[in-house]
């Protein structure tokens, strides 16, 4: 429930000893306590308004100090965490959110289709927002979150004089995805081949013993 200023929720916390500070966690309410959203051109503001809250809460070491042991086993402190990371995240505009997806975007296993139809979405999702973004920037993008296979064409479209489309991108980089996969077959074709023909090799050298 809200406090007597509506600004912060308390949630008992059970403890044997319900005088420390750790008898109850403190959720902090985003909307009314840090209404200003980070965006890209805002952040000293945000910063402000948070390290005010951090420093009244006395939470600034949850995000400037790592935990200790002690802190790491706390369910407390644990749950105490969890509740400010919330709300931090809370404070982000959508932009910034999306924009973060994108900085950590991965191939990883997934098709290069797949890949880069989620790229495309998060790119037009920005777009939506107001944001900027440079066909350039977008490869770049693209190319971090490419496995190490892909180094020699990631290199290649790096150093191009001029942009690439996100057509040619693709198209570049699902042939290449084929390439590999192409040359992982042909590389596991021959030992293939190798055990077959040992094996008819031995089945013919048993005909020839018979008599």
């Amino acid at each position: 429930m809200p406090n007597a200023t509506g600004n912060s929720t308390i949630v008992p916390f059970p403890t044997s000893n319900q005088t420390t500070p750790e008898s109850a966690l403190i959720s902090i309410n985003s909307n009314a306590q840090a209404p200003l959203k980070l965006t890209s051109t805002n952040y000293h503001s945000w910063y402000t308004q948070w390290r005010s809250l951090l420093i009244g809460y006395d939470f600034t070491s949850y995000v400037t100090s790592p935990p200790t042991a002690h802190q790491l086993v706390s369910d407390y402190w644990n749950r105490q965490d969890q509740l400010l990371g919330s709300a931090i995240i809370a404070s982000l505009s959508s932009d910034i959110v999306q924009q973060e997806s994108l900085a950590n975007a991965q191939k990883g296993t997934q098709s290069m289709t797949s890949y880069l139809q989620n790229i495309k979405y998060l790119v037009t999702t920005l777009n939506f927002v107001g944001s900027t973004l440079t066909m350039d920037d977008i490869t770049l993008h693209v190319l971090h979150g490419l496995p190490s296979e892909y180094n020699g064409t990631a290199d290649a479209l790096r150093i191009r004089d001029t942009s690439v489309s996100f057509d040619e991108l693709y198209e570049k980089l699902v042939d290449y995805e084929a390439y590999l996969q192409r040359k992982s077959i042909s590389v596991s074709s021959p030992v293939t081949v190798n055990a077959v023909t040992r094996t008819n090799n031995s089945s013919a050298t048993r005909i020839n013993k018979n008599p």
